[in-house]
């Protein structure tokens, strides 16, 4: 087996599920800090006055990291839920 036949195999294997041999797709998610924060924000406007500041802020903040990061890829089977 040459290293193309290799590499073609390799990628074969990563779109097949291993238990029940679905193909796979592909599935973004995205890191959680944004919705703590903005969700630490949005509490913070209980508080007067310091809380009415920065509760906004930080819940802009939240979005706005919501929004640029980047989420990390992985591969989930539709058959059995089973991800990698």
């Amino acid at each position: 087996m040459g290293a193309s036949a290799t590499l073609q195999f390799q990628a074969l294997a990563n779109r097949v599920c291993p238990r029940c041999s679905h193909s796979m797709i592909v599935v973004f998610r995205r890191p959680w800090a944004g919705r703590i924060v903005s969700l630490i924000g949005l509490a913070m406007l209980i508080i007067p006055f310091f809380g009415w500041i920065f509760g906004p802020i930080l819940i802009i903040i939240g979005i706005v990291m919501t929004i640029v990061q980047k989420g990390k890829a992985r591969y989930q089977c539709p058959g059995c839920n089973y991800s990698t």
